[in-house]
C-alpha cells in the first residue's frame, strides 16, 4: 500500500498548482488562444499531431494522483487506484535498507518510475491525468470554472464540461483538448525507427541483475528509456515493453497524447 509520509503530503499539496500539471502544461498565446505544443512540454511528437511523454511516470507523479483523489474522489480510501505491491522488491537491499520498506514510503525515489501497480492502475492515472490537464486548462483559461470552484473546490472538470457548450470553450479560445492513453507496440516500433536518442548517465541502482535508472531526462526532445529501465505497459493487447533479457516484476508507464477539437472531446464524454 502505498503510505505518503505527511511532510511529503504537504509539500506536495502546497506546490501542487505549481508543479502538479508540468508535465503537460497550456498555456495562451498573445491572441488569446491555447498553444497546445507548449501544453505537452514534457512530450515530443513522434507522429503528426501525437505525442509521447519523454520519460516514464515517476513516484513524484503518483504521489500528485494520491493527493488528488483523496479531494476529488466522493468514495476515495487509498482503493484498488493508488495502492502499490511493496512485494515486488523482495528481500532486495539499497544501501542496507530493504527496498520493500523505503522505496515507495520515504520520497526518496520520488524521480524513479512508479512501479508495483497493475496495467488497470495505470489506465486509471492516464484517465486521471486528462482530467488533471482539462482542470489545470479551465482554471487558466475559463473564468466561469474558477468561479464555480469558489463555491465547491472539488468540482470535477468532467462533470463541469456537463453543464456548458463545445461553444463556450471556444469563446474563451479553447478549441482543442488532448486524449491520453497508454502507448501501443506500434508506438514503441515508430520511436525505435526513428532512432531517437536515449540517455544513460542518470542516478541508478541495480537490482539483482537489473539497473534501475532516474527519470531524471537530460536530452531536450528526446525520449528516455526506449531500451533500458523497467519493463513498460502498453495499450494493446495486454503487452509489455519488455526491455531487459532478466525476467522482473519491474513494470512501469508512459503516457500518449492526441489534440482533438473540443465537439470531438464533449462526444468521447458523452
Amino acid at each position: 500500500m502505498l503510505k505518503v509520509k505527511t511532510s511529503y503530503v504537504y509539500l506536495f499539496f502546497l506546490l501542487g498548482i505549481v508543479i502538479q500539471f508540468s508535465c503537460l502544461k497550456p498555456a495562451t498565446s498573445t491572441a488569446g488562444k491555447m498553444d497546445d505544443k507548449l501544453s505537452v512540454s514534457n512530450m515530443v511528437e513522434f507522429i503528426d499531431g501525437k505525442y509521447i511523454d519523454k520519460t516514464m511516470i515517476s513516484l513524484r507523479g503518483w504521489y500528485q494522483y494520491a493527493i488528488w483523489l483523496s479531494c476529488f474522489e466522493e468514495t476515495y480510501e487509498e482503493d484498488w487506484q493508488t495502492k502499490v505491491d511493496s512485494t515486488i522488491w523482495g528481500q532486495h537491499v539499497y544501501k542496507d535498507e530493504f527496498l520493500k520498506d523505503i522505496y515507495f514510503q520515504t520520497g526518496r525515489f520520488r524521480e524513479y518510475p512508479i512501479v508495483g501497480i497493475t496495467k488497470e492502475q495505470a489506465v486509471s492515472y492516464t484517465k486521471w491525468r486528462e482530467e488533471a490537464i482539462l482542470y489545470y486548462t479551465l482554471l487558466s483559461n475559463y473564468p466561469p470554472y474558477r468561479s464555480k470552484l469558489k463555491e465547491n473546490p472539488c468540482l470535477r472538470p468532467f462533470n463541469y464540461l456537463k453543464l456548458i457548450t463545445p461553444t463556450d470553450l471556444r469563446n474563451a479560445g479553447i478549441t482543442k483538448l488532448p486524449v491520453l492513453s497508454l502507448p501501443t507496440s506500434e508506438d514503441f516500433e515508430i520511436l525505435l525507427k526513428k532512432k531517437i536518442a536515449y540517455c544513460t548517465k542518470r542516478p541508478s541502482f541495480m537490482v539483482g541483475d537489473l539497473s534501475i535508472y532516474s527519470i531524471k531526462n537530460s536530452c531536450t526532445g528526446k525520449v528516455l528509456d526506449l531500451t533500458l529501465n523497467v519493463n513498460e505497459y502498453l495499450l494493446n493487447h495486454d503487452l509489455i515493453v519488455q526491455k531487459t533479457e532478466v525476467k522482473t516484476n519491474f513494470v512501469g508507464f508512459r503516457n500518449t497524447a492526441k489534440f482533438i477539437s473540443d465537439e470531438e472531446y464533449f462526444k468521447k464524454l458523452n
